[in-house]
């Protein structure tokens, strides 16, 4: 059983109000013994029923709409101009749909250029260490043979063939080539650095070309169908330019208000159904993912987002929905007639059946609920015999009869004793004995 909002409850309550007070002067003229009658309390005819419990649950009911979970602005990433447009809106599309291209073959071009360029700049370098190496072992050479003319000319010297000025000379031509050896590992060690720093350099430029060139053929981000289309073939087109937009159908999220004393009762992780009018007779499932911070100022209510769970049906974001939130299920709720309960200035209040009077109960009601029924938070239990019908008419403690199930309070007041046999002789005798005298 589902339980609405009290607020209809609440609008009838005037109503009934209105009604018990003038029933309730009925019954005191009708209460009053008749003339020359006997003074007894008399037992006022009424129908009961038994106080029953039944599973319920607590529903909101509100409307909201379907929204696209991702909308996908598809803009230009590089400039020129605009080639091979082929979509429309409406268009099924995939990550590998190509769109449209933007001046592919100035693109092309370009990263051939680039790759071209770090291509030469890696032989450069190949050609430059070969040299450098080459220059270097020749110094080495020239070095080694400088130490041995040294070491020769010690020899010599020791034996008094040569002055020892000769000797320093050679000692001067081997440090020299030592020098240039050295020299010549460091040059070549920075020059080796410079042109890989250079290749470096070329080597971002065409990633940055290829990039450009893969920027250039414009493909969707994800699956989706094209909402809008921007652009035509020849347009010059910048980095940043819309060429259309794309909608995600696969991730739908359901967007919905609720008053904000509802909105409390709401929470991260709540389920939620719903129905669209393409679908009138189907429920929908959702999640609730987001239950906003604040309240509008003007109306009070309360931003809410859910998830919309995968369905084979065809939704499509902008579909009105009526949607139902279970806030609450009790495995046992008191339930009683609407007509049981009757609206006094002093809160709603109920008769209970006890030793064959009608015994007064101030009550607390919960949520109006379906088929003309009420849920009882406190005053009553299970098991407990209520006044259903005639309670308009009742006073606290007063005695009570109750009405065969065929007949009700109203149609018994209604009814009239039929005349007992004597009566109706007497009538008719004295009837006939009217007129003249003979």
């Amino acid at each position: 059983m589902h339980i609405h909002d009290r607020s209809w409850f609440r609008l009838a309550a005037a109503a009934l109000c209105a009604g018990a007070l003038a029933l309730g002067g009925c019954s005191q003229k009708e209460t009053a013994p008749a003339k020359g009658g006997s003074k007894a309390a008399r037992a006022y005819l009424v129908r009961t029923a038994k106080v029953t419990t039944q599973e319920l649950k607590y529903e909101l009911d509100t409307t909201g709409s379907i929204e696209a979970q991702n909308v996908y602005r598809i803009d230009a990433q590089v400039p020129g101009t605009i080639y091979e447009v082929s979509f429309n809106e409406g268009d099924q599309v995939t990550p590998q749909t190509v769109l449209c291209r933007i001046a592919p073959v100035g693109y092309k071009l370009y990263a051939l250029k680039a790759e071209g360029a770090y291509k030469k700049a890696v032989a450069d370098l190949v050609d430059a260490e070969r040299r450098s190496a080459n220059d270097i072992a020749t110094a080495e050479v020239k070095l080694h043979e400088a130490e041995i003319e040294v070491a020769r000319r010690r020899t010599v010297r020791a034996v008094g063939a040569i002055s020892e000025e000769e000797v320093q000379l050679y000692q001067a031509r081997r440090d020299l080539a030592e020098i240039e050896l050295k020299d010549m590992k460091d040059a070549a060690k920075t020059m080796v650095d410079a042109m890989r720093t250079a290749i470096l350099e070329k080597e971002a430029a065409w990633k940055i070309a290829e990039d450009d060139l893969r920027k250039s053929t414009v493909l969707p981000p994800v699956a989706g169908q094209i909402e809008k289309r921007s652009v035509v073939n020849g347009n010059y087109v910048t980095a940043g330019t819309p060429l259309a937009v794309l909608v995600d159908m696969s991730t739908l999220k359901l967007k919905f208000t609720l008053p904000d004393d509802q909105a409390a009762h709401v929470f991260a992780g709540s389920p939620v159904t719903f129905r669209v009018g393409a679908y009138p007779q189907r429920d929908f499932k959702a999640t609730i993912y987001y239950v906003g911070n604040t309240a509008d100022m003007q109306t009070r209510l309360v931003d809410c987002w859910a998830k919309v769970e995968p369905s084979e049906a065809n939704l499509k974001a902008g579909f009105f929905a009526t949607v139902k939130i279970v806030t609450e299920e009790k495995k046992k709720g008191v339930v009683v007639p609407m007509t049981a309960i009757l609206p006094t200035e002093y809160g709603f209040v109920a008769y209970v059946l006890q030793d064959g009077k009608a015994v007064r109960r101030k009550v607390e009601t919960g949520l109006h609920v379906v088929d003309h029924a009420i849920e009882i938070v406190s005053g009553v239990k299970e098991g407990e015999t209520i006044v259903v019908d005639g309670a308009n008419s009742l006073q606290d403690n007063v005695a009570v009869k109750e009405l065969p199930p065929d007949k009700s309070a109203k149609d018994a007041k209604n009814e009239r004793p039929a005349a007992p046999p004597e009566a109706k002789s007497g009538a008719a005798d004295g009837a006939k004995r009217e007129g003249p005298s003979p």
